[in-house]
């Protein structure tokens, strides 16, 4: 259960409505969840003790989802590293023109042979990290 704010931004105990001053370890900065955030506040120890039966399945849902983002992320910054290393475009320029990222390949008349077709990733373009990573999503879905 979420408890907003006091208009001096402090929150309240779910239970004793008092001020709070602690807040659920567990559970604790998960991902909002479109755009839902609930956060459990106790006012004492006592509080949460006496809460925990009502509190212990949200808090699994909130675990569970602070652990799937973290993994999410972790996937993410492999696949980068992956796109990065095993680059498979001879990519010569990159541009933003019309709210789209364009990507200018170069000469593809290179014989292949085993793993010859891997590219390094043209690291001398000076493109934003942001540029990166849609250069390896573009080239890993085209």
């Amino acid at each position: 259960m979420s408890n907003p704010p006091t208009a001096r931004g402090s929150a309240i105990c779910v239970l004793c409505q008092e001020p709070a001053m602690m807040i659920c370890g567990s559970c604790k900065d998960a991902p909002s969840y479109h755009g839902l955030v609930s956060i459990t506040n106790y006012g004492s120890r006592a509080c949460q003790i006496v809460n925990r039966a009502a509190h212990k399945t949200l808090c699994r849902h909130l675990k569970t989802r602070k652990m799937l983002f973290k993994a999410g992320d972790r996937v993410q910054a492999i696949f980068y590293m992956y796109q990065e290393n095993l680059f498979d475009k001879p990519v010569i320029k990159v541009d933003l023109s019309d709210g789209k990222l364009w990507i200018h390949e170069g000469n593809y008349d290179v014989q292949v042979v085993n793993l010859d077709f891997l590219f390094p990733f043209p690291n001398n373009l000076n493109m934003t990290p942001k540029y990166k990573k849609g250069c390896f999503v573009i080239s890993f879905l085209y």
